[in-house]
């Protein structure tokens, strides 16, 4: 566990929120479907994914990082980093639990996705929310643009 999983973790417990932690067997698969789904043919997770994505909404969004509390598909939510800051993934059972946990951590880069893969919503370091997969609609009828 690197050490935004726990900063998840130690705000989780702290909140009353349940959380796991995927195997890294889960984490290597999740994240390869995300690459093949999102993006142009990489191979390897870059930095700063978002610079790479495909096909995605893009908006300027200080607290973007909340949008998936009300984006839940499926219920579940796995919250992932940027592998050179942490490989790990935490999945949670709902958005709103997410919003919890991150309203008591400090702020990093954070990626959200299902357990299928079907969506990636990002809050990047430019406070940038980026939308793919069946996240896009959802935020560009929600979120006014304004370029980031």
């Amino acid at each position: 566990m690197g050490r935004l999983a726990a900063e998840v973790k130690r705000a989780a417990a702290e909140v009353g929120v349940e959380v796991t932690e995927a195997t890294q067997a889960v984490c290597q698969q999740l994240r390869q479907s995300l690459l093949h789904r999102f993006t142009d043919g990489l191979q390897a997770w870059p930095s700063w994914i978002w610079e790479h994505t495909h096909d995605e909404y893009a908006t300027r969004c200080p607290d973007g990082w909340r949008a998936v509390g009300d984006f839940t598909p499926n219920g579940s939510v796995t919250m992932l980093f940027d592998p050179s800051d942490d490989d790990s993934m935490i999945v949670f059972r709902s958005g709103e639990d997410v919003v919890r946990v991150l309203s008591e951590c400090y702020g990093f880069e954070v990626y959200f996705t299902d357990q299928q893969g079907s969506f990636l919503l990002i809050h990047n370091h430019h406070d940038c929310l980026v939308a793919c997969g069946t996240a896009k609609q959802w935020t560009q009828e929600r979120y006014p643009l304004v370029p980031c």
